[in-house]
Order: C-alpha cells, then sequence, then structure tokens
C-alpha cells in the first residue's frame, strides 16, 4: 500500500509541465510527524492554525506552495501531519 509520501514522490519536479506539489523537505521528519499527527484537519482549523485565509490556502494549494486537500464524498480535509510538516519548515525557514 502506497503512503502519502509515495503518492507526492515524483510528482514535484519542477521541470515537469502540469500541477506542483508540495512536498516536505525532510522526508524522515516527516515520517516521525505522521505518527504523531495521523489525523486530518477540516479548513477551519488549517485556517486557524495558518493564519491564512480560506482564499490564500486553496491559491497555495494550486501554486504548489501548500499541501495538497484529501477528499472524501463532499469533504475537504489536510493530512495532519502535512500541515505540520509545512509550518515546522516556516519556522525553520524563519
Amino acid at each position: 500500500m502506497r503512503n502519502a509520501y509515495d503518492r507526492y514522490q515524483g510528482a514535484y519536479d519542477r521541470s515537469k509541465e502540469g500541477p506542483r506539489y508540495w512536498m516536505p523537505s525532510n522526508p524522515d521528519a516527516w515520517e516521525k510527524l505522521k505518527e504523531k499527527f495521523n489525523g486530518v484537519y477540516r479548513l477551519k482549523k488549517v485556517c486557524e492554525l495558518t493564519g491564512l485565509s480560506k482564499t490564500t490556502i486553496y491559491s497555495r494549494v494550486r501554486e504548489g506552495t501548500f499541501p495538497r486537500f484529501v477528499k472524501s464524498g463532499t469533504m475537504t480535509a489536510w493530512r495532519a501531519a502535512d500541515v505540520q510538516a509545512w509550518l515546522d519548515e516556516l519556522d525553520y525557514a524563519a
């Protein structure tokens, strides 16, 4: 069974045409975050955690600078580990 990181591998090549996907820069740290944060966040929670608006989040997903969401029926959510890894990378960049 493929995990989320396997699905991201190969899809984040900026030289290829088509949509880009955000990928954690440190896969080992991301694996540890997956164990700690194994749920999903809905849009309201993602907005609270990141301080970004809905529009900004969807724009950044389209640009490939924010983790992609998952859909289940009509529900849209983000993997908690993806959002936490994105927040951790912001801390390292600051």
